[in-house]
């Protein structure tokens, strides 16, 4: 199956009940059609009038969700100099991801799949992912819905592979064509605190959509009401839609981090004006918030620049395929959580020697025990 990404000329049904029922997405009870391809502009066109807005999108996590290593090459991270991945660099056609870890994509029997181990970028290793049932998730029903702006499983297209501006802000050609009024595109933090969370909840909960098959809303655009589209997996018995979402996603939220940081662990951080990316240890402040007390919390001098994930390296877990299911799905509310069962480790004896080679565990353990408080420290 080929994504053309094309945009449709012919004004089909699905346009007439758009253009119908744009006035109010909340007006009627029964899920709408997909707005035609050509009531997008695509990320690019929003670029036109909204080059800083654009800017900044191009530095969130959202922007590099996916990339196309023939346009992209550098996007792949992982380190295939190592032996034993089972695939190569050469069968990787997208990346997916460029936050904590990134997964690869092939084309396999005209759909795509994403290939059983990820390269962890905080520890830098490779790391299993799906192992036994990889096969059995094609990229069509459990991905691109939420990996690209506008997917239509109809003829399997999409207007920009990737969670363009109008994932969140709904299509922009009226917005466009209308000089840039305010009234003809959806701007998620003046709508409604349930409706805005909605928007986040259609890709950052898991659920399936109207048919069964899909795992995301098919049909949903921002502004509309999600629980016509989708159906979250992990309701409670009379629980409304609604109310699982919300519950679910705040769920997510809570766990982020505090109020000033949610969207920074997830990279969602506006304008940096010019600044590089954040490093883990930037993410792992946007919480701890040492700040000139981090020689304190290291017994490190200033000098010595260590980073989080010097010491709090990822625990070797093995995770069985029904944990996988519950815990590691990327639509699940765990997946997003900063603190995972497999992240990190508590115990820096080996942590220690990486640097100190002279040090035996032994030793690494007195001299832990000779600082005291760094438990009230870490905490």
């Amino acid at each position: 199956m080929k994504y053309s990404g094309r945009i449709l000329l012919v004004v089909s049904l699905s346009a007439v009940l758009w253009a119908a029922a744009a006035v109010c997405a909340w007006a009627t009870d029964e899920a709408e059609a997909l707005p035609p391809p050509e009531a997008y502009i695509t990320s690019e066109g929003c670029k036109k009038c909204h080059e800083d807005k654009y800017n900044a999108w191009k530095r969130t996590y959202h922007s590099t969700a996916v990339q196309k290593v023939e346009d992209k090459p550098d996007a792949i991270m992982g380190d295939f100099d190592q032996t034993g991945i089972g695939f190569s660099k050469e069968d990787v056609e997208y990346t997916i991801g460029a936050h904590w870890n990134q997964r690869y994509m092939k084309e396999i029997d005209d759909d795509y799949y994403i290939l059983p181990k990820l390269w962890s970028i905080s520890s830098q290793r490779w790391e299993p992912y799906n192992v036994w049932g990889w096969r059995k998730m094609p990229y069509s029903k459990f991905c691109v819905g939420c990996h690209a702006t506008r997917y239509d499983p109809v003829d399997n297209s999409y207007v920009e592979h990737t969670i363009g501006c109008e994932v969140c802000h709904g299509p922009g050609r009226e917005h466009a064509d209308a000089g840039g009024d305010i009234d003809k595109i959806i701007h998620p933090n003046k709508l409604g605190s349930v409706e805005m969370e909605l928007i986040c909840a259609s890709c950052h909960v898991r659920g399936l959509d109207n048919s069964g098959q899909y795992h995301f809303p098919v049909g949903y655009v921002a502004g509309r009401d999600l629980t016509k589209y989708y159906t979250p997996t992990k309701m409670i018995d009379g629980e409304a839609k609604g109310d699982a979402f919300l519950r679910l996603f705040r769920k997510w939220w809570s766990n982020v981090g505090s109020a000033d940081s949610e969207c920074e662990v997830c990279g969602i951080f506006g304008d940096r004006g010019g600044r590089e990316p954040k490093t883990v240890t930037d993410y792992c402040m946007s919480c701890h918030k040492y700040n000139e007390k981090y020689p304190e919390h290291t017994f490190h001098k200033a000098e010595v620049t260590l980073e989080c994930a010097d010491c709090h390296y990822k625990v070797e877990v093995v995770i069985d395929e029904e944990d996988e299911e519950d815990d590691e799905d990327v639509h699940s509310v765990s997946y997003f959580l900063v603190h995972k069962k497999t992240c990190y480790d508590r115990d820096y004896t080996t942590a220690c020697s990486k640097c100190h080679e002279n040090f035996t565990a032994d030793s690494v353990e007195r001299q832990l025990g000779i600082w005291l408080g760094r438990d009230s420290i870490h905490d």
